[in-house]
This record gives C-alpha cells, sequence and structure tokens, in this order.
C-alpha cells in the first residue's frame, strides 16, 4: 500500500486556490506580499533576487544572507553566509554566483544548496576594494559590473560558469561607477552607471549605458544626462528592440524618471513618472532604483521611498501604489508574472486571463495540459493522461480531499511529449480525490472519485 504523508505546502496552497472562491478566471490581477518563512532577517532590503522559473528563486541580503523558494515564496529555505555584504545574485542552469561590495565572490554548483568562496579564481588587481553590483548571464557566460562609487568601473567576465574570469576596467572617459549589467546575445551587451567629475566618488553628476557589440571588449556610450545627472542604476530588455531603465538622481533628488529604448539600445529618451512630494509618498530623500515592464504598457518604478509607481500606458500617466519600500531588483517571468524584492517580496500577478503564467522562455499562448482522469469513478486501476509542452520539472501527486492527506507518485522531469501514467489505487479508501501536477507554469488539477 503507498504510503500517505501529510500534505506539503505548496499542495495546500494549490488545493486552498482550487476550492477557495480566489479562482484564476476573471480576475484583473495585482501585488502581494510573499510569506517570508525562513528568512531570517527582515530589516535588510533584497539586494538582488533571480527567479529561474515561476517556482525556483532567489534573494541576497546585505547581512550574508542567502534565500531560495522551491513553490514560488511559498516557503523559503535560508542560508546565513557570514558577513558577505551580498549584493547581486545571478544562476546559470545548476550554477550561481553571488556578487558583494566587500571583495567577495561566492559560487554555488548545486543550485543554491550549498555555497563557497570563490574570490581566488577573480584575478582583480585593482587598487579598489572587488565590488560586484551586477550579475547577468547569457549561455553560459556570466558578467559582473561594479561598483556604483567606483572612481574606475570593472566589467567581469566568466565564460566556464565562473570557474575562472577575466577583469577589464571601463575608460573613465566613458563611466566611473557601474551599477546593471544585460546581455542579449554573446557579444551585444550594455552596462549602466555613471560618469563622476565632482571628484566625491559617493556622487554622480552623469548617468551613462554603456553598449558593447563585441562581448565587452570595447564599449560605447549610447545615452547621457547631466541634467538630472545622477546613476542609471537597472536595465530591463523586454525584447531585442525595447528596453527600460532607472534613474537615480544627483540634481533635484525628489524626482522620479525612467528610461526607454526602441531601438535596440543604441538611443533612449526620459519617461517622467513622476515626484515622491506629490504623490501619497511621504518626502524624504528619493533614490530610484526599481524598474520593471510586464507589457508595453504595463510597468513599474521604485527606490528608497514607499510606495511604487504604477503604468499602465506605456509611461504617459502613472499612479502610486501605496504598499512596500526600498524596491530594488524587479524581475519579469512573463507579461502575466512578475517578483519584485524590497523590504520584503513580492509577486505580481494577471489572471485577467485564464492562460497559465508560465517560464519566461515559453510563450504565454501554450501550457502543459491534465486531460481528465479515467475511469471515474474508479475502482483501483487510475489512468493519467497528460501533455508536457516543454522541458519542465513535473511533481504529480495525488491527495484525498476529505482526509486532506497525498501520496507523490512521481517527480522527475519530462521533456517535451503526450504521456501515460497508471497508478493503482485497490489500497486506498474510497472517496474523493485530486490529482495535481505541478509544473514550471501554474498547477494543473483533476478530479475522480474512488469506489469499490
Amino acid at each position: 500500500m503507498p504510503h500517505l504523508h501529510v500534505f506539503s505546502k505548496a499542495f495546500c496552497v494549490a488545493l486552498l486556490l482550487l476550492f477557495s472562491n480566489l479562482t484564476l478566471k476573471g480576475q484583473t490581477g495585482g501585488w502581494q506580499t510573499l510569506p517570508n518563512f525562513g528568512i531570517a532577517n527582515g530589516s535588510t532590503r533584497f539586494e538582488d533576487i533571480y527567479f529561474v522559473d515561476s517556482m525556483l528563486g532567489f534573494a541576497v541580503q546585505a547581512d550574508g544572507d542567502v534565500n531560495k523558494t522551491t513553490d514560488g515564496g511559498t516557503t523559503w529555505q535560508h542560508t546565513h553566509m557570514g558577513n558577505y555584504q551580498m549584493r547581486s545574485i545571478d544562476i546559470c542552469d545548476h550554477i550561481g554566483v553571488i556578487g558583494t561590495l566587500d571583495g567577495f565572490v561566492v559560487r554555488s554548483l548545486d543550485l543554491g544548496n550549498s555555497w563557497q568562496d570563490v574570490s581566488f579564481l577573480v584575478a582583480d588587481t585593482g587598487a579598489d576594494v572587488r565590488r560586484m553590483c551586477g550579475l547577468a548571464h547569457f549561455g553560459t557566460t556570466f558578467y559582473g559590473v561594479g561598483w556604483w562609487g567606483a572612481a574606475q568601473g570593472r566589467f567581469y567576465k566568466s565564460t566556464d560558469t565562473g570557474m575562472s574570469w577575466t577583469v577589464t576596467y571601463v575608460d573613465t572617459s566613458l563611466a566611473t561607477g557601474l551599477v546593471d549589467v544585460i546581455f542579449l546575445s554573446q557579444d551585444t551587451g550594455y552596462i549602466t552607471g555613471c560618469k563622476n567629475t565632482t571628484g566625491n566618488y559617493l556622487l554622480a553628476n552623469e548617468s551613462v549605458i554603456l553598449k558593447t557589440t563585441n562581448g565587452g571588449n570595447t564599449w560605447t556610450k549610447v545615452f547621457s544626462d547631466t541634467t538630472i545627472g545622477g546613476r542609471i542604476w537597472k536595465i530591463q530588455f523586454l525584447n531585442d528592440s525595447t528596453g527600460f531603465a532607472s534613474v537615480e538622481p544627483y540634481y533635484d533628488p525628489d524626482t522620479v524618471n525612467i528610461l526607454k529604448t526602441t531601438d535596440r539600445g543604441n538611443s533612449w529618451h526620459f519617461i517622467h513618472v513622476g515626484r515622491v512630494h506629490n504623490t501619497t509618498m511621504p518626502s524624504y530623500p528619493v533614490g530610484t532604483q526599481g524598474v520593471c515592464f510586464a507589457t508595453e504598457q504595463k510597468g513599474w518604478a521604485g527606490g528608497y521611498y514607499y510606495g511604487l509607481f504604477e503604468t499602465s500606458n506605456g509611461g504617459a500617466t502613472w499612479d502610486t501604489l501605496s504598499f512596500g519600500s526600498n524596491f530594488n531588483r524587479m524581475q519579469r517571468m512573463s507579461d502575466r508574472l512578475v517578483y519584485a524584492g524590497g523590504t520584503t517580496m513580492y509577486v505580481w500577478r494577471d489572471t485577467s486571463t485564464a492562460t497559465a503564467v508560465g517560464n519566461p522562455l515559453k510563450p504565454n499562448t501554450t501550457s502543459n495540459k491534465l486531460f481528465p482522469i479515467t475511469p471515474n469513478p474508479s475502482s483501483g486501476a487510475l489512468k493519467i493522461e497528460y501533455d508536457i509542452k516543454y522541458p519542465t520539472n513535473v511533481v504529480m501527486e495525488i491527495a484525498n480531499i476529505a482526509s486532506r492527506r497525498h501520496v507523490q507518485v512521481f517527480n522527475k522531469r519530462l521533456k517535451p511529449g503526450h504521456y501515460t501514467t497508471e497508478y493503482d489505487m485497490s489500497n486506498m479508501p474510497n472517496g474523493n480525490y485530486i490529482v495535481w501536477m505541478g509544473t514550471d507554469e501554474i498547477p494543473l488539477t483533476q478530479k475522480f472519485t474512488l469506489l469499490r
């Protein structure tokens, strides 16, 4: 007889969603606060987040805390790495890299289950302390930049998933401090930051974006501003042509602005978002850092102030949302799913249609499918048929609705295809059951009755 276990937390969430009034159909979507279970220190903001897919994600904090979720933020596993001032994180396949502001680089070979200090792999001979503010990857190549207050910006690159790193120093006539990095191909990438001529490198009077078309060997300045000044903080591309970036101002510190490009980052223009003192937010010093667009129409901006700015018309007008503060990294998973890190963790879901929220690498118009269970009612022999559209991790469980107990059928990674799984229910009690199939998209369920 199969051994029955107490419901997993992820399964409980799926079951509650299935039988409560919180159906996914017909809603307009919105922001929710994620539970911070397992996160040790809620007093510091999340300096960076990285979600591999809609379920598996990571968040780092400046006090050396690494947090991992495998259920979309419902629960968190916490690892304290000591006194590392963690600033950035990126995951490529099963390899993870964390950058810090105090000279260290940390690496994981097992998808964040354990981490090791690998600072010795980064051959950096610069006079300043190594600081890695931003991380990104394309293919199996990691890219890093740092730091926002430097006298000379560093560009880090590893073509072997973090086993070895090269370090080059960006021409100070182009930029000094660097914050974020993104690559659209092995050759084409962008770094953000500032060119500082004030003499005080904690300040910045020119914000810049640099572009490379040869993998970072040389850089060209594609945006510069000294009117608002400050730094270009975070950068995001919706596709190969359209991108957005946030402006942390130096002059006129209460202003909130972002940038947009529609020509693959060759030119950028300002979008004025608003002013902190003209909103419901308290008027203390502004530092806009987070920016994210789910679509070209729907987007957000936030930073070192209370609340979040939201647009539904491509930035023509903006509303203020009264929740959260200290927004830094916001990550788009699809046009219906966005994660955000501030003083806590948040998720935005657009559930205005029944389309499943999935991995950003998968088209939104397609999803996996779980067919009705046969026979139904069943006398014991169960036939479960399902379609897998894209490679995904699959967890299949069967639960008794009345007893709220379940058994796992399997947990494995599947390739695209049509599958049939047979399961013997002959030794299980009569009643109403659910087959629950969790994938990298929204979990799927089918009901059936067992009668013998």
